[in-house]
């Protein structure tokens, strides 16, 4: 009985490390790296409102936006976009945390907060018809691991019932690029140059 369980003790690391690629493995050590130096970081943030409604634009009917970028030691950096409604009654709300290392991306964790509606699709964040939710507000997790030339290395989705990978090629397409399209957005690009001055 000894044994085996020395046995399964000395296969627990080779078993951990079968689960992850190597470029997996490099990105989580790196993520833990940068936030070890969290208390070494330098941001800077910039808040605005934009309302759905440009001529009326109160509080009540737009939506709060607010982009941060930090840099680390060891060339590390961060931007962090964040937004909700602010309409009556729950409100979605988007959290993105974009984590670079020499300005290239290795890794995204998004945090979609959304109204449980049969007509949401958390892939794209977009509604078909609303539908007044009956379960209330839900998170919906995605996280990206990139290869050092840029291209994806995984795709991990929880939609509240753990993680999933995500290997069907299109599918994957689709929610990398529904989680970096506001990297990609003038009004959130114009903003980051700004924070990168």
């Amino acid at each position: 009985m000894k044994k085996l369980l020395l046995i399964l003790l000395c296969l627990q690391p080779f078993l951990i490390y079968a689960q992850y690629s190597d470029r997996v493995l490099e990105i989580k050590k790196m993520y833990k790296e940068t936030i070890s130096y969290e208390k070494k970081k330098d941001c800077k943030t910039i808040r605005w409102f934009d309302s759905m409604e440009p001529e009326s634009a109160t509080y009540e009917n737009s939506h709060k936006r607010k982009i941060t970028r930090c840099s680390y030691p060891k060339r590390y950096s961060t931007i962090s976009i964040y937004f909700e409604e602010t309409h009556c009654g729950p409100s979605p709300a988007f959290n993105a945390y974009y984590y670079y290392k020499d300005n290239k991306l290795y890794f995204a964790h998004i945090i979609n907060k959304f109204l449980r509606t049969e007509s949401y699709d958390p892939v794209t964040g977009l509604f078909d018809d609303f539908i007044w939710p009956k379960n209330g507000i839900v998170d919906s997790e995605i996280r990206l691991y990139f290869k050092s030339d840029g291209e994806i290395e995984k795709v991990l989705v929880d939609n509240g019932d753990g993680n999933v990978k995500i290997t069907e090629k299109n599918k994957s397409q689709s929610i990398v690029d529904s989680a970096l399209r506001f990297l990609n957005m003038d009004e959130f690009r114009s903003r980051i140059s700004k924070l990168n001055e």
